[in-house]
C-alpha cells in the first residue's frame, strides 16, 4: 500500500478554521517554552534524532495507518524522515529535496515551493522561524501553534512537550477533517553530520522526476 507521505508528513493540507482573539495569543513566552530546549540541544549539539509513530486515516480505504519511523534534525534547514517497514526517505535541505519512493522505484526531487511548505512545522519547532499567527499555551505542555492561512499550507498544529520541554506529540489537521498525530519518543544529541548526509540519491533504475 502506498501511503502519500508529501503532504501527510508535510503537513501541507488546510485544516479546519479556529482562530483565536490577539488576547488568546500566548506571546514570546510561550514562543520560548515550545522550541527552547530543542533549539538550545541542536545549537549546542548540531543534531537531534527521534523515533516516532506517524497515525493517520489512509485516504483511500479510510482505515488507520500507523508507521514508525526516524526524525533527524540540523541547523539551520535540513529534516529527514525516514519509514523502516517501506523504505522511504524525505529529505530537505536548503531549497531543495527529495523523496525517496522504493514501492514505485522512482524519487521526487522537490524544489523551493514543496520544501517551504514541507518545513513550516519542523522550523517552528526548532525555533528557526514561527508561524505569522502566534503561539497559544493550552495547557501545561501543550501550545497550539497557528500560522496564516494560504493555499496548500496547514494553519494549525498542536504541540505537546515532556518535562524537559522536548516535542512528545504533534499533530496537525488534514483535508478530511482528522488529524496526523506524529509521536515522538527517544531523543537524541549528536555532533552534525552537514548538508550532504541529508542528499538522497537515487538507486540505478529508480526514475528521478523534478518537481516544478
Amino acid at each position: 500500500m502506498v501511503v502519500t507521505l508529501t503532504w501527510a508528513l508535510a503537513a501541507t493540507l488546510l485544516p479546519p478554521r479556529a482562530w483565536p482573539s490577539a488576547a488568546d495569543r500566548g506571546g514570546d513566552g510561550a514562543r520560548r517554552q515550545v522550541t527552547e530546549a530543542l533549539a538550545r540541544s541542536l545549537r549546542s549539539s548540531g543534531r537531534a534524532r527521534a523515533s516516532f509513530e506517524r497515525e493517520s486515516l489512509d485516504p483511500l480505504s479510510g482505515s488507520a495507518v500507523t508507521l514508525k519511523g526516524e526524525l533527524v534534525l540540523e541547523l539551520p534547514d535540513r529534516v529527514a524522515l525516514s519509514f523502516a517497514s517501506s523504505g522511504e526517505r524525505l529529505s530537505l535541505h536548503g531549497d531543495g529535496g527529495e523523496w525517496l519512493q522504493p514501492e514505485l522505484r522512482q524519487m521526487l526531487v522537490l524544489g523551493p515551493p514543496q520544501v517551504a511548505a514541507a518545513r513550516l512545522w519542523w522550523d517552528a519547532l526548532t525555533g528557526r522561524r514561527h508561524p505569522e499567527g502566534a503561539v497559544r499555551r493550552l495547557s501545561s505542555g501543550a501550545f497550539l501553534l497557528l500560522s496564516s492561512p494560504g493555499q496548500g499550507s496547514a494553519d494549525s498544529a498542536w504541540v505537546w512537550t515532556d518535562r524537559r520541554g522536548l516535542p512528545v506529540r504533534l499533530e496537525v489537521a488534514d483535508e478530511t477533517g482528522g488529524r496526523q498525530v506524529f509521536r515522538f519518543r527517544d531523543w537524541r544529541f549528536s555532533r552534525a553530520r552537514g548538508r550532504e548526509a541529508f542528499v538522497v540519491h537515487a538507486p540505478p533504475g529508480y526514475r528521478v522526476i523534478e518537481m516544478p
